[in-house]
This record gives C-alpha cells, sequence and structure tokens, in this order.
C-alpha cells in the first residue's frame, strides 16, 4: 500500500463504490465419471463500481467469453463458515490499517468462492491512499506471488478511483458488520 498526500491523478473521474446483495453458483461434479452434479448457492455482498458488478467490470476487461456468465469469484463478504474473520482482515487491508496478504503489499478484491484461496486465482490490486482519494491501482488477476501488470493485467490497464470520505464510511459499515458477525459466532 502506498499512502501519497497528493489528490490522485489529476482531472480523473471519481467512480463510486456500494455494495449489493449478490448469489453465485458453484457446481460440483463427483462419482464414477464426474457426472453427479449438485449446485451450491453462495449469498455475498458484492463490490459495485457505478452501479456495476466489479465482476462484470473485470469480466469485461478480461475478455472473458459472455456466455460463461460472471466469474464465481468475489469478495469475502459472507456471513458463514470462516469467511467473517476474512472480510474483518480484509476490510482491514482496504483501510489501509493491515498490509495487502499479497507481496507488494497488493490487496485482494474478489477470491475464490470455494476456498477463499489466492492461489486459486483472485482479482488483485495496489492500494494507493491519498488524502482525499483511493486508487484501486493496476486491477488484475493474479494466481502467483508476484504480479506483473504487463502478463496479469488486463490490455488496458485498470484504475478505479474513489473519494476517500464515502469509500471509509462504506469500509467502516462494512467493518463494523463483520465484527459483529464475528464476536457473535465466538
Amino acid at each position: 500500500m502506498s499512502d501519497r498526500t497528493s489528490r490522485g491523478m489529476p482531472g480523473a473521474t471519481m467512480n463510486v463504490l456500494e455494495t449489493a446483495p449478490a448469489i453465485t453458483q458453484i457446481t460440483h461434479y463427483s462419482g464414477w465419471f464426474r457426472l453427479k452434479e449438485s449446485v451450491e448457492e453462495h449469498v455475498f455482498q458484492d463490490w459495485l463500481v457505478d452501479g456495476v458488478s466489479l465482476r462484470q467490470v473485470v469480466a469485461q476487461r478480461s475478455g472473458w467469453p459472455e456466455d460463461a456468465g460472471l466469474p464465481s469469484d468475489h469478495p469475502p463478504f459472507r456471513s458463514d463458515d470462516f469467511w467473517p474473520e476474512l472480510a474483518v482482515s480484509s476490510l482491514r487491508s482496504l483501510l489501509g490499517e493491515l498490509p495487502g496478504e499479497l507481496p507488494g503489499g497488493r490487496v485482494v478484491l474478489l477470491r475464490c468462492p470455494v476456498c477463499a484461496d489466492v492461489s486459486c486465482g483472485a482479482v488483485t490490486a495496489e492500494l494507493v491512499l491519498h488524502d482525499d482519494v483511493v486508487e484501486w491501482r493496476d486491477v488484475g488477476w493474479q494466481s502467483e506471488d508476484d504480479f506483473d501488470v504487463s502478463s496479469d493485467g488486463f490490455p488496458t490497464p485498470l484504475t478505479l478511483q474513489f473519494s476517500r470520505l464515502p469509500y471509509v464510511n462504506l469500509l467502516r459499515r462494512l467493518l463494523n458488520e463483520y465484527t459483529t458477525l464475528v464476536n457473535t459466532v465466538q
């Protein structure tokens, strides 16, 4: 994470960050010849950037096939299993209170919906904090420890900029919600 005193990229348009309830489905195959199928639904809070799912933004930027639906990777905002604890640490990283969990301090925006392991592939970004602006810089797919924007980024590098006060307010609200979940379970 970088902490800078400037105001972000001059003349850049600010993106609006929100969350909205979403569902993703994971199909599991088992049995002889993997013919037995079960579908598992995961309910979570999805990132919205300017009213559009970050998963959709990523799909469009990376050339994801339109007929494949949206990528199943999602933010760690779920209330089951280990997800609330992961949400708390992720939100602290996105606020700049903890370092990003990847080398170079990169933060994870979307992760595997089954195990949350970054080695399955994740969408990550460099977090840059300015006085009035927060940037998610060089957003891209990452499955290895090192990120190379030329091979892991999108054909056109993606940087998202948010006004810092609404960004912090949203993440603090989410942090309070998931901290409460963690404390209730323990």
